[in-house]
């Protein structure tokens, strides 16, 4: 077998290389955020959050930071996708609006606007 310019065995022409590669980042919550939930939540705030990241992800960050707990509903992560497919009177009818919303796009207006975000 010959070798090539890179010193790799040539190949016959019916043989293929597939290359396949895995790159992971961890980008963590900054130190601060769990403080900061938490202490919103002591004045009396519901925390949310909405992001760019898989659901799973999502619901692993807002976990290591206190968004969501152990005990939190069903529907307490929900992806952008599924909470515009919602009409308004679906959204009205949720027992509470999503902690949590996943695959979020630049612009959430319904989200955002909801009444429960808007009252004093």
């Amino acid at each position: 077998m010959s070798l090539g310019p890179l010193g790799f065995p040539d190949l016959p022409n019916n043989q293929k290389l597939i290359r396949f590669s895995v790159f992971l980042r961890s980008d963590p919550p900054r130190p601060q955020s769990r403080a900061a939930v938490l202490e919103s939540k002591q004045a009396g705030l519901t925390v949310r959050m909405l992001t760019g990241d898989h659901p799973a992800t999502a619901e692993a960050i807002s976990l290591s930071v206190g968004i969501l707990d152990a005990q939190a509903p069903k529907g307490a992560v929900m992806t952008g996708m599924q909470f515009d497919a919602l009409t308004e009177d679906e959204i009205d009818a949720l027992p509470a609006l999503p902690l949590v919303v996943a695959r979020c796009g630049e612009s959430r207006p319904s989200l955002l606007s909801s009444t429960p975000f808007c009252s004093s």
